[in-house]
């Protein structure tokens, strides 16, 4: 069986949308969205509920008082965030990590560019949730590379690890589909919103004639920043990205002014813990 079948494979192999997940898509596509049914949607769900009390309480939303229901969260959140929860986590819980695979600071990546797409779509008049949620799930296919091939996936590492701006590439050229292509593939199979899914998709190579661009492209510049910190290299901003700084008109100050990604990402460590 060719790498690329394999991969495939792996994906058929994934549980399905779990209920509650479908269930509250369907209640999100109603014309008009019921607080209500959300909100005892999500109850039901004790991890997905968990995660959204701990979203509203977080750090970075700066809030005086605490909220203590998930009626409470959602309003507080709003439809828009608390719909990102939902589709990001239900993707999330279904990966399962190989034994080999470093599940802690791949979540932490995963987090970091999350929270440097969001800063950088509030800066492009973006939707700063939809980036929030793209980046989160951007890199959900490399466990899913390494559970189908193994040491084949682990080889790719000593040329550049996960977190490597080059790594869709080496895993593109090596296997036939790289881990973007692969989450994009899911993404669509678990029917997430199409434009999420094509940014999502494009985010491994912006291209202005496509109409998902500006916001893959900061989704791409979200991953690059995280993934400078994971390598240690945070200096001055390579050449390619003050390449699509300016492909996407933003100024390289904005890039520059980000505030460490520990700080933007405190408080919401939970979202990728169980």
């Amino acid at each position: 069986m060719s790498s690329q079948a394999s991969l495939f494979e792996q994906l058929n192999q994934l549980p399905p949308i779990p209920k509650v997940v479908r269930d509250l898509i369907a209640a999100f596509e109603a014309p008009e969205v019921d607080i209500d049914r959300v909100s005892k949607l999500v109850s039901v769900d004790p991890l997905l509920s968990t995660r959204l009390l701990r979203m509203a309480n977080s750090a970075f939303y700066r809030r005086s008082g605490s909220v203590n229901r998930v009626q409470d969260a959602v309003i507080f959140l709003g439809m828009n965030t608390v719909r990102n929860l939902v589709l990001a986590s239900g993707m999330s819980t279904s990966v399962r990590f190989p034994a080999n695979f470093p599940s802690r600071p791949f979540w932490r990546y995963c987090l970091h560019t999350a929270v440097a797409s969001r800063y950088l779509a509030r800066n492009s008049r973006l939707d700063p949730e939809v980036a929030f949620t793209i980046g989160l799930i951007r890199a959900v296919g490399e466990p899913l590379i390494y559970g189908a091939l193994g040491d084949e996936a682990g080889a790719v590492d000593a040329m550049a690890p996960f977190y490597d701006r080059g790594r869709a590439a080496f895993e593109h050229q090596r296997f036939g589909l790289s881990f973007i292509e692969l989450g994009a593939e899911l993404a669509n199979r678990w029917h997430f919103p199409e434009a999420m899914t094509a940014a999502l998709r494009q985010s491994q190579a912006p291209q202005e004639s496509d109409s998902s661009f500006r916001m893959a492209g900061v989704v791409q510049l979200g991953a690059w920043a995280a993934g400078d910190l994971e390598s240690g290299d945070t200096a001055a901003p390579e050449p390619a990205t003050v390449r699509l700084m300016q492909r996407l008109g933003l100024p390289l100050e904005v890039l520059v002014d980000m505030p460490p990604l520990a700080q933007l990402s405190e408080g919401l460590e939970s979202l990728v813990a169980a």
